[in-house]
């Protein structure tokens, strides 16, 4: 037994890799659980199911955890406290990631529940429809997310008194909503050009399941094969380098608006507000530099993926079956550190937690960085 979740982003790039053959289960990357007689390198089938199962419960625990703190994380930001165009953001983000967490703990209840999960259709149907369809959009739709808060702070450095006056502070929620939704059309290659079909295995005298290609996609396999490329360039890759060049602007901004700041003559108020946004800025900053180190190796090993694709290698594909299980972890972790820098950095997020969870005020009057005595709102 194996989690799955590990294996739907890599399957929901393959999906788009515009294989000739309309079976498309031996393309993609199976369950978990059909790798039950592959070895990890060179392991025994003994070596690689102890090897598994330590993995699998570090997968089940940072799946629970992350869960946690994302949905406190959502807790703290829906509070009057946390108000503004940066909480939406922080809300929409939350609402994906515990829908890309949610996933994953689905299939790691099928796995522990139902044995005889993979000759049943609704299985297949939740693999294809939401465990590929949902699990992308969520991910990727967080990407370009974090692309437009990251702009939106390079705004704020640049021109810290006119912050509400940029298009992404007056509408986050409209702007979220547009980035999820071009990124779930991006993706409807998915669901339109693959199906759950029903075949006659002779040697198992019954009837199995399997995801093949559908007749609409050989029908238009040039404009399905060009949007699932063009998804993967543009919504993992150019946005995952954007967040990066984004957030090393706003540092060069950051220290260059420090620098001028001491040269200017500014009011009790205007610096006041001066600081806070600087606050904000680096507490954002680090938590988006956390999430793009922590998604670019799942990202990095499908680009492998498809380059080696073709590989007769047994060594690659054990070598991506754990490096896909790991790399996954490092995803749902994510979750996890995006609590943690707000947690540190910002010491009103700490107010307000203190509060929630019934505390002194020793959480947010802890003493810390420059920044952590600043508001987060």
């Amino acid at each position: 037994m194996g989690s799955n979740a590990s294996n739907i982003g890599i399957a929901s790039d393959a999906a788009g890799g515009g294989s000739s053959s309309g079976d498309v289960s031996g393309s993609l990357p199976a369950p978990a659980g059909f790798a039950a007689n592959t070895s990890i390198f060179l392991l025994t089938d003994k070596q690689r199911q102890d090897a598994m199962q330590v993995l699998i419960v570090i997968d089940y625990t940072l799946t629970a955890i992350s869960l946690c703190l994302t949905v406190c994380n959502m807790v703290v930001f829906l509070q009057k406290d946390m108000k503004g165009a940066t909480s939406t953001y922080v809300i929409g983000l939350s609402i994906a990631q515990v829908v890309f967490l949610l996933i994953g703990i689905v299939f790691i209840i099928i796995d522990a529940t139902i044995e005889d999960r993979f000759d049943n259709v609704w299985y297949w149907g939740y693999y294809l429809y939401v465990g590929m369809f949902l699990n992308v959009i969520s991910r990727r739709g967080s990407y370009l997310t974090l692309c437009l808060v990251s702009m939106d702070r390079l705004h704020a450095v640049l021109r810290p008194f006119h912050v509400q006056e940029f298009l992404l502070s007056k509408y986050p929620a409209r702007s979220m909503l547009v980035v999820f939704v071009v990124t779930a059309i991006w993706h409807l290659y998915i669901p339109t050009g693959m199906k759950v079909a029903e075949t006659w295995d002779e040697s198992k005298k019954k009837a199995v399941y399997k995801i093949v290609k559908t007749d609409f996609y050989f029908q238009t396999k040039n404009i399905n094969d060009g949007f699932g490329v063009s998804a993967k360039i543009v919504l993992c890759y150019v946005a995952l380098l954007t967040q990066i060049s984004l957030n090393v602007l706003t540092i060069w901004a950051l220290r260059r608006h420090n620098m001028a700041a001491k040269n200017m003559q500014m009011s009790a108020n205007e610096e006041k507000k001066r600081q806070k946004e600087r606050a904000l800025t680096i507490t954002l900053l680090g938590s988006t530099i956390c999430y793009v180190i922590f998604s670019l190796p799942f990202e990095l090993l499908n680009l492998l993926q498809f380059v080696f694709s073709d590989a007769p290698s047994k060594f690659y594909s054990n070598l991506f079956e754990v490096m896909s299980f790991l790399t996954y972890n490092l995803t749902v972790l994510g979750g996890g550190i995006d609590f943690l820098c707000f947690f540190i950095l910002s010491a009103n997020y700490r107010k307000v937690l203190s509060r929630l969870l019934g505390c002194s005020s020793g959480l947010a009057s802890k003493e810390g960085s420059v920044v952590s005595a600043t508001e987060l709102t």
